[in-house]
């Protein structure tokens, strides 16, 4: 057995992990931060017409964008946003397709001048008016940066030998060269020796910072670990920290930051200042520095040694941001420079995760803090938090903490899936929770779901509407055709659990108390089946074409559609 061989072997044991599907294996391993894999469907445009690209998914400032109704929720941050445009084709083949390429340069050409030939579908087509929107509206405020992305089961090898494969992305790259609004272009041809090495290397990311003079250690006497530690270290050394080795910021260090980057504000354009003048005083007597949460410590001051692992930058974005702008743009003022940073860093332990919630508070009250930006620390979502407990099942309330502590990924329910949950069974509005995700915890809607005003509301709800999706979602994996056409059955989840509720019960007036007394067990695959079978006779009978039904669903109209179907259903079956 050669090396390519045993590789694939070792990716097929881990498959299972993911319910035997390759491409949720590479979203959640590489693109888990941006896009979560209960949404792969909305950004899928595999199908026929699809040109050449699995996936297709825009940021704007780290925002996600699924449709051209999100551009007019987009705030701009001044002239220094940032746009990502990724196009992902996933080949479960060992055999590389040379046509990828080619098909990434055709669309490219199409992108940059706004053309949707008749032969492409409508996901595709729509994802070039997004783009075309996005120039129009920010190129004179944005940087754009496009990342392709091809994934297979090649060997190590055989990727090194395909001189013309290689060739022909060379080619695409260079095609943007004179489309001057792109920054940068990002080719990643990705074989099998590169996903076994990802998921060995697992989610764990440790540094050092080394030859620290002057750091002071807070330890506890109990078992003489450290808790905290208070340090100058020099900017050359944080730059290389906060910076994947691909010279770009790495956005996974500030997760649980409750700002995003405030692009050319005043205080960046002070930091700015700060770091090109020739001050002689020292970088952290002029700036409150940078708070950094981890999940554990070591250090030496004999070695002059930090050694961190899983850290969170909570505090000090602005900061971090205005240092990677300054000396990305000026690299060679690195080498003599001096200064340093303060930092503080702390551990905080698994049973005391709500120290960091009012670590990141705390460290950020200098500036207003508007509510939307910390949910998680609202009295009503710890309280979910809680009762899901006495059921093993971890409600993750704040992003990436039960997932970085390595709970089982069956047992984690995020606060963003449980908002759509609840707004999809209780206030009965599918096409809302598949067209809107984003707004589901803004304002009055949040507001809504979670009655955030309400301590003493039944918190059994939240755990009731969980396994219901739970119950569904076992039985609604794969595709399923609409005429000659197939569909992923993901597209249709939301739709799908409200009318296995409504048939369930017969009605779609069910109420909150029908859903308290409901033996989920009995939810059959015979109604989900039927409920199915409602919603394709639903696209049907009221002649939506196929390549817009995806579209469709999103609006009000077609719930309207769907409940007329569900009465239809209801009344013969013997319920008036």
């Amino acid at each position: 057995m050669d090396e390519k061989q045993l590789m694939n072997e070792a990716l097929n044991t881990r498959l299972i992990d993911y319910e035997d599907s390759f491409d949720k294996m590479i979203f959640e391993n590489y693109f888990e931060e941006m896009v979560e894999s209960t949404e792969m469907s909305r950004i899928k445009t595999d199908n026929y017409g699809d040109a050449g690209i699995d996936y297709i998914f825009f940021l704007f400032n780290r925002k996600l964008i699924f449709s051209l109704e999100d551009l007019e929720d987009i705030k701009s941050e001044g002239k220094n946003n940032r746009i990502d445009i990724y196009c992902i084709q996933i080949k479960n083949s060992d055999r590389l397709d040379s046509n990828v390429p080619n098909k990434f340069i055709e669309f490219s050409e199409n992108l940059v001048d706004g053309k949707k030939p008749d032969h492409y579908n409508e996901e595709v087509k729509e994802n070039i008016d997004i783009f075309t929107n996005l120039v129009k509206k920010f190129v004179l405020k944005s940087k754009f940066y496009i990342h392709f992305y091809y994934f297979n089961r090649a060997g190590k090898k055989q990727l090194e030998s395909a001189s013309d494969l290689l060739g022909r992305f060379d080619t695409l790259k260079h095609l943007y060269d004179t489309v001057d609004f792109i920054e940068e272009v990002d080719i990643e041809i990705l074989g099998v020796n590169d996903i076994v090495k990802t998921l060995r290397t697992g989610k764990n990311f440790e540094y050092v910072f080394k030859d620290i003079d002057k750091f002071e250690a807070e330890v506890d006497h109990n078992d003489e670990s450290t808790n905290a530690v208070i340090a100058l270290i020099p900017i050359t050394q944080f730059y290389k920290f906060i910076c994947l080795e691909n010279g770009q910021i790495n956005d996974k260090l500030f997760e649980s930051n409750i700002r995003d980057y405030k692009g050319r504000s005043n205080v960046n354009k002070n930091i700015i200042k700060t770091l090109q003048g020739g001050n002689n005083l020292d970088f952290w007597w002029l700036n409150n520095g940078i708070t950094i949460t981890v999940e554990d410590i070591q250090e030496s001051k004999t070695a002059k040694r930090i050694q961190i692992i899983n850290p969170q930058i909570v505090n000090g974005l602005q900061t971090s941001y205005s240092i990677y702008n300054y000396y990305s743009a000026h690299i060679e003022d690195l080498e003599n420079e001096k200064r340093k940073l303060f930092v503080k860093i702390l551990k905080v332990k698994e049973e005391s995760e709500g120290e960091e919630l009012e670590i990141i508070v705390a460290t950020n009250s200098q500036n207003e803090i508007r509510d939307k930006d910390i949910h998680a620390n609202d009295e009503v979502q710890k309280n979910i938090e809680q009762y899901f407990k006495k059921f093993g099942k971890y409600y993750q309330r704040k992003d990436k903490y039960y997932t970085n502590r390595r709970r089982d990924k069956k047992d984690i329910v995020k606060l963003s899936e449980m908002a759509k949950y609840i707004n999809t069974i209780f206030l009965k509005d599918p096409s809302f929770t598949r067209n809107n995700p984003g707004k589901l915890l803004s304002g009055n809607k949040y507001n809504t779901i979670f009655q955030i005003n309400n301590l003493d509301q039944d918190y059994e709800r939240y755990y009731l509407a969980y396994r219901i999706y739970a119950v569904v979602m076992e039985n609604n994996k794969g595709t399923i055709f609409i005429g000659e056409d197939e569909f992923e059955r993901a597209n249709f989840i939301h739709h799908l659990v409200y009318a296995t509720v409504c048939l369930f019960f017969n009605t779609i007036d069910y109420s909150p108390t029908n859903i308290k007394y409901m033996s989920i067990e009995k939810i059959s695959k015979k109604i989900i089946s039927e409920a199915m079978d409602v919603i394709v006779q639903t696209i049907q009978e009221n002649e939506i074409p196929h390549a817009k039904i995806l579209k469709a669903i999103k609006e009000q109209s077609f719930m309207q559609q769907l409940r007329d179907q569900l009465i239809k259903k209801i009344n013969r079956n013997g319920i008036t």
